[in-house]
This record gives C-alpha cells, structure tokens and sequence, in this order.
C-alpha cells in the first residue's frame, strides 16, 4: 500500500487503519496478536517494577498496549501519526485518567525532554525505510527518556539475508527489494473479538540483520542489553531492550 500522494511513506499505515475499517473490522490487529502483545507487556512490567512509571509508546495504534499498561498501574503516553488508530486508542484509554494518546509524527515531531522512565516500541522502527529517518525517530526517543531508562523494541522484523547497506529513498528500498505494494492481498484484521478477513496490499518495511540493529541503536547513543529472535507467523522477529546511558 502506497500513501496517499503528497504525504511521507509511512503514513502509508495510516491508510491501511482506514481501510480496515471501511472494509468492515474493527481493529487492524487479529486476536493471537493482541494476546502476544499483553502478555509481552505484562512480562515488561513486572520484570522492571513499573507500576506508577511513565511509559512513552511509539507507534501505539490503537492502544492494545496502551489498555495493558494502564490496567497495570502505569502512567501512560502513546504517539502515532495515524488518526483513524489514535481515535481508536483514544476511546479504548478514555476512562482511565493517566492515559494520554496523542497524533504525532515520530520522526518529525518534537518530544519532551528526560519525560518517561521507560518506553516501548511495537512493531514501528520497522515501518520506517531511509537511514535519515530512522536516526531521526531513535534521537527522539533518546531525548524524551530520562538518563538509566529501558527501551524495549518488540516484534521488529528481522531477516539474515537482507540488503544492510546505506538506504536514502523509499523508492530505492522498492527496487532493491522488489516489494509489491500495489496488489491487494487478504489480511486477517479483527472485528467482535475474533477474525475478520480485509482485502489490501502490503506495506514496504524495512527488516534490518542483528548487525545492522546493533549498530544503528548503537549509534543512536543506546546500550544494548539483550537481543532475541523468534519466528512467529512465517515471519523472524526481533526483540531488542536497550538502556539509556546515566552518563550521557
């Protein structure tokens, strides 16, 4: 799936919210997703005791993760660019007075400086192609998190045998990778609590080596903690926990 014309790449994603939604679902992600996500963030929690802590979510669609930090005790902010999922997350988080979901740009927009104890990304660093913007979105998430906080980076694609090299254009990563982002495919997306079948074409992402992750969040100014691969849907995943140096 292509943007819309005039927008930047990724608000592809945006679209493809809508879309789902015109076609009749009521949320993008399917249920054995949404279950791995809660379990995941549970797990997060409890491992870094953090109940009554800020979490920042980059890239929260429609507030899954959201729902299971605030039910959990934690004071929450979520960020996305899509407005379709940002209402969604917004009326799921609407009882709760220490959620807060805002539509922002991760990669262009401004962020408050040392605001969050620990933050989370599902999914997002992913949905972004050229080098630029990728350093863009770390540095963003390096300034909003206090010296000493974790980051986690959850189901990011993952692939070995991946063109690692410099990338400077969406249209580049098209060509080198022969991805189809036109022809409609079916999707499974959700609708009453089980699965919902949606016609729509794939979106370009960019799944990087266990170097290339290495090195970027390196760069950024990250410790790298602990690096996990599984594979899950015919599909390699990474896990990523980073630290932000006290030092720094």
């Amino acid at each position: 799936m292509r943007p819309d014309k005039g927008k930047p790449y990724y608000t592809a994603y945006g679209k493809r919210y809508r879309s789902a939604y015109e076609q009749g679902a009521d949320h993008w992600l399917f249920p054995p997703e949404i279950e791995e996500i809660q379990k995941k963030v549970r797990k997060y929690v409890e491992h870094f005791k953090l109940v009554g802590k800020k979490v920042v979510e980059f890239g929260c669609g429609e507030g899954i993760a959201g729902l299971e930090f605030v039910k959990l005790g934690c004071i929450y902010q979520g960020y996305d660019i899509a407005p379709a999922a940002i209402e969604k997350a917004t009326a799921l988080l609407s009882e709760y007075s220490h959620a807060k979901t805002s539509l922002h740009d991760v990669v262009l927009g401004d962020f408050p400086e040392e605001a969050f104890d620990v933050g989370i990304d599902i999914a997002c660093l992913h949905m972004l192609i050229t080098d630029a913007d990728r350093k863009k979105y770390l540095r963003n998430i390096y300034k909003c998190l206090k010296p000493g906080a974790t980051m986690c980076f959850v189901k990011l694609h993952y692939r070995d045998d991946i063109y690692d090299g410099e990338v400077t254009s969406y249209e580049q990563w098209l060509k080198l990778t022969g991805e189809d982002v036109d022809t409609p495919q079916k999707r499974v997306a959700s609708k009453d609590g089980g699965e919902f079948p949606v016609m729509m074409p794939n979106i370009a992402a960019r799944p990087r080596t266990e170097r290339g992750y290495r090195e970027e969040l390196t760069e950024a100014g990250f410790e790298i903690m602990e690096f996990k691969k599984s594979e899950k849907w015919d599909l390699i995943w990474a896990d990523i926990l980073v630290r932000k140096p006290y030092d720094q």
